[in-house]
């Protein structure tokens, strides 16, 4: 079992971080969109709720109206240039924030 956890993460990994690095704003949406309803999916499907692909499409479509459509795709700019220059260089301070990073 962690065999597998640890082979989903590194490819989950694989596919984020070059959407992340390559600053492309429409694929980086598409893909926190399509991990959220995942996650979503699998936490109702936990709990073995029958109807958790359609709670998990409504939650996502809340998710992404309310992110990137209801003027947070300001927000989604701001936080994507933060982590970017976090994973760039995660010991130095963040102006944006006034907070020192890491």
């Amino acid at each position: 079992m962690l065999k597998t956890r640890v082979i989903t993460a590194v490819l989950l990994l694989a596919v984020l971080l070059p959407v992340l690095f390559s600053g492309y704003q429409p694929a980086v949406n598409v893909v926190v969109a399509v991990f959220f309803g995942a996650a979503v999916w699998e936490a109702f499907r936990l709990f073995k709720n029958r109807a958790a692909i359609v709670v998990a499409a409504a939650w996502t479509a809340a998710f992404v109206y309310t992110f990137f459509f209801n003027s947070g795709l300001d927000q989604s700019k701001f936080w994507l240039g933060h982590w970017r220059r976090h994973l760039a260089d995660p010991f130095r301070a963040v102006p944006e924030t006034g907070l020192a990073a890491g």
